[in-house]
């Protein structure tokens, strides 16, 4: 049976190849535009993670106001709701003690969303990239404040996207 600690060592793989640092059970990486962070959370009780990801523009225009300290991000998804390259289910890891797979092939797995966590990031290293996504409904909108909705939505229609989304309009 994996552990949290398991899960961790296993990200790290994927994480640390593509340059995100680790501080404890935190990964953090950015480019000139774009902060990320990878986060795997321990709930207190039973044997299960959560892997939790935050996203924040750099560039001034694009500044809500979060301390990107802790959690304050003003994107801020879970690994599971992401379209990642993968073929398994993230959610396994919500109870290690009954993953499906056996702890070989779980590590395994695991590796596999350390990877694709670290190009998700790099394929959204610009604000450019982080609008269209955010438009495309490729990050939730319910996982964006509002003060960054209407950033992005103000930046959708200088660029000439075509109109989002309903979900994507509660943000203006």
């Amino acid at each position: 049976m994996l552990t949290p600690l398991d899960v961790v060592t296993n990200l790290r793989i994927g994480l640390k190849e593509r340059g995100f640092k680790k501080k404890g059970f935190t990964w953090t990486w950015q480019s000139a535009e774009v902060a990320w962070k990878i986060h795997v959370d321990r709930p207190p009780y039973g044997n299960r993670v959560y892997i939790e990801v935050f996203a924040a523009p750099l560039l001034e225009e694009f500044r809500t106001g979060e301390s990107l300290k802790a959690n304050d991000f003003p994107i801020f998804p879970v690994a599971q709701e992401l379209p990642l390259d993968i073929d398994f289910d993230v959610s396994i890891l919500d109870f290690l003690d009954y993953c499906p797979l056996a702890d070989d092939e779980c590590a395994h797995k695991i590796q596999e969303l350390g990877y694709a966590l670290a190009q998700f990031a790099h394929e959204h290293s610009t604000v450019e990239s982080l609008v269209r996504a955010y438009m495309a409904g490729v990050i939730p909108s319910h996982y964006v404040t509002g003060d960054l909705k209407r950033k992005f939505n103000a930046a959708a229609r200088e660029m000439g996207l075509p109109s989002p989304p309903m979900s994507v309009l509660e943000g203006q």
